[in-house]
């Protein structure tokens, strides 16, 4: 089984992203399948202001959709958006055939599973503002207990991963406030801040569940192929008739 996994970040191309990275691909080998190969993807280039602006957000949308269609014609067994913006969610799902699973909608479900109410937990203000909206589009809000961020932007995650006895205090401290609320699980969003509370060992904080996104999302994809063998298939969203759909793919793959 392969899985195409497409980040928002510019792997191998932007040192920033260097040690989140090779935490992912750490995790991967720790939580897939022995016969689950996981490749992970970025974005061409690091896009200014993508953890807070919608405009930035556009060309992440952009290639990702580009590259689920790639990933189909290259013979991938699944599709992962593993950022919490859940970028071309619509859009990918109305062109490709083979499963999709996106981080932020299978996250909140999952919570769901685990506890009667959750909390999404970020690193910064405009990131919260999104992804608030984005879960909304889910129906799922009322579920949902006081959410919270940090002060921080991507810039940060190198000292971050290299240097992080420098904020677990600050980032548990302000965690333990947010489940305070009520929150049954805690969502970190995103990614790299998930990914870098499980390298530190942390999976609970004062009984609450701090959710493995990464981990769950991977698990997530390998039991949606294995559905598909089954004959369980996800119906697209809107799926244009067959010659519009092949000439809006040749737009975004040439």
């Amino acid at each position: 089984m392969k899985l195409w996994c497409q980040s928002c970040g510019a792997f191998g191309k932007d040192p920033i992203w260097s040690d989140y990275e090779k935490a992912l691909k750490k995790r991967a080998r720790e939580v897939a399948r022995p016969d689950t190969v996981v490749e992970l993807h970025g974005q061409e280039a690091t896009i200014p202001g993508i953890d807070r602006y919608y405009a930035s957000a556009v060309f992440c949308m952009e290639q990702s959709v580009r590259n689920a269609i790639r990933a189909e014609r290259e013979g991938y067994d699944a599709f992962v958006m593993i950022s919490n913006l859940d970028a071309g969610y619509y859009e990918i799902r109305e062109l490709v055939d083979i499963p999709v699973v996106f981080m932020l909608e299978s996250s909140i479900h999952f919570a769901l599973t685990l506890a009667p109410k959750f909390a999404l937990f970020t690193h910064n203000e405009g990131q919260l503002a999104r992804l608030i909206r984005i879960a909304s589009q889910y129906g799922l809000t009322e579920h949902m207990t006081p959410p919270g961020f940090l002060d921080l932007t991507y810039s940060v995650w190198p000292d971050l991963y290299g240097h992080p006895e420098r904020y677990i205090d600050t980032v548990t401290q302000k965690a333990r406030e947010v489940i305070a609320n009520g929150a049954g699980v805690l969502i970190p969003s995103a990614l790299p801040l998930g990914a870098w509370l499980v390298e530190q060992g942390i999976t609970e904080i004062d009984g609450a569940c701090i959710l493995d996104g990464f981990g769950y999302i991977i698990k997530m994809a390998e039991l949606m192929v294995d559905l598909k063998k089954l004959g369980v298939k996800r119906r697209k969203y809107g799926p244009p008739q067959k010659e519009m759909l092949e000439a809006i793919q040749k737009l975004y793959v040439r």
